[in-house]
């Protein structure tokens, strides 16, 4: 049974309304301008979604105790200020762009001067093999994901063309897991209970 997952990314703005670079004691992601929950992965997209939840208010709870006046905000697409980006890359090393794209958009919709926050789903099918020595391994098998992302593209198509982003968007991951990556940040986690229930067949 395929196993999922969800990271979920936040802008962390001053009292003023300002996006900052995210502190070090806070999860975020590779380039510092995102604050990052990560759920456990599951095999029930429930509990894969309410560990997301759960995630979510560690983060509230580590940006509050960083002793600044700082706050998480659930927004699609902010945009960040040339000293904020500069801050950030001498702060944090990004690595290479390895996303790709299902139907060869080179990006989302956003402009330069803007980023986009969104929900990232992972998925992998585990499955146990025995080994020639008797001994049992855990490896991640191929599966439809394709199949998968489109119907995805398909469900959220709105969600996605109203927040400047686009469809198709994934990464292959070093682990074996398939990240689809194109649903911005605000979307109803209700909504993705229902549609990732209705397209694995839970």
């Amino acid at each position: 049974m395929l196993k999922i997952g969800l990271e979920k990314e936040f802008f962390v703005l001053t009292p003023e309304g300002r996006p900052v670079v995210v502190p070090e004691s806070v999860p975020h992601d590779d380039c510092g301008l995102f604050a990052e929950a990560r759920g456990e992965p599951s095999t029930s997209v429930v509990d894969a979604v309410y560990s997301l939840r759960a995630d979510v208010h560690r983060l509230t709870q580590a940006v509050s105790g960083c002793g600044k006046t700082l706050m998480l905000v659930d927004a699609p697409f902010m945009k960040i200020d040339r000293a904020t980006r500069l801050e950030a890359s001498r702060k944090y090393t990004k690595g290479l762009t390895k996303y790709q794209n299902i139907y060869h958009y080179s990006d989302h919709r956003n402009s330069v001067a803007e980023e986009t926050a969104g929900i990232h789903i992972s998925f992998t099918n585990p499955r146990t093999v025995r080994q020639e020595h008797g001994c049992e391994t855990t490896v991640n098998q191929m599966f439809d994901w394709l199949s998968i992302f489109k119907e995805l593209d398909k469900a959220f198509a709105a969600e996605i063309k109203g927040t400047k982003r686009n469809p198709g968007f994934y990464e292959l991951k070093n682990d074996g897991r398939i990240e689809y990556r194109s649903l911005p940040a605000n979307v109803s986690l209700e909504k993705v209970i229902v549609v990732l229930q209705q397209i694995t067949h839970q």
